[in-house]
């Protein structure tokens, strides 16, 4: 009975000893296969006053963009948010994202998803597939509220944004000392860069002639 007793004793010891507090790796020293299906967030990017803006993990649980519209490849009021991240090809058969209609470039570990969001909130999910073409249960997601930005003057013209104006000035003589408003200068400019857009510059000047 005590050799019994020695022998349960040394089982449970062994036990404890092999089931510790759980490290979420493989115990054989390999990683966790789960981590392994997993997609990584590397950055969103769009596009503020002509220039490159990026945001980086870990996100808010709302995302606030304020971006120029019409970049990119968008039109009209439309914003370009760009989702970049990566995973592990060896792992994973896919990469999809839903929540925006999106033109995808999935390849060599790395994701790029290019949206035209209309300002307003949209809900996006990342999700990787394994080779046995199943969704990994822990797909990456943010949620985006994108407005857009203050435009300055000269946005659309085709130079933006270092836009110029040529401007020819011809006025009238004042007639017996009255005052006299008129437009003595207006242009209107259509976009090359940016279609349906105008630019119109004008001013109005007056004189007054002294009696003599």
């Amino acid at each position: 009975m005590g050799f019994h007793r020695l022998v349960y004793s040394l089982i449970l010891i062994l036990l404890t000893v092999s089931c510790g507090p759980g490290s979420g790796k493989n115990p054989h020293g390999e990683d966790d296969p789960l981590a392994q299906l997993i997609p990584d967030w590397v950055n969103i990017s769009y596009t503020v006053n002509g220039q490159v803006q990026t945001l980086t993990p870990p996100f808010l649980t709302t995302q606030n963009i304020a971006a120029d519209a019409a970049t990119g490849s968008c039109t009209g009021n439309n914003i370009e948010i760009i989702f970049n991240g990566t995973y592990n090809p060896d792992k994973v058969s896919k990469v999809e994202l839903t929540g925006l209609t999106v033109t995808s470039n999935v390849s060599a570990g790395e994701f790029t998803f290019k949206a035209c969001m209309a300002p307003g909130s949209a809900s996006v999910t990342v999700t990787a597939y394994d080779q046995d073409n199943k969704p990994v249960r822990l797909p990456l997601t943010v949620s985006i509220n994108a407005m857009t930005a203050t435009r300055t003057l000269g946005y659309g013209h085709p130079r933006y944004p270092n836009t110029g104006f040529n401007v020819a000035a011809a006025g009238k003589n004042s007639v017996n000392g009255t005052v006299v408003l008129e437009t003595i200068a207006k242009k209107q400019t259509t976009s090359t860069g940016n279609t349906g857009y105008t630019l119109e510059t004008g001013f109005v000047n007056y004189m007054h002639e002294a009696s003599p």
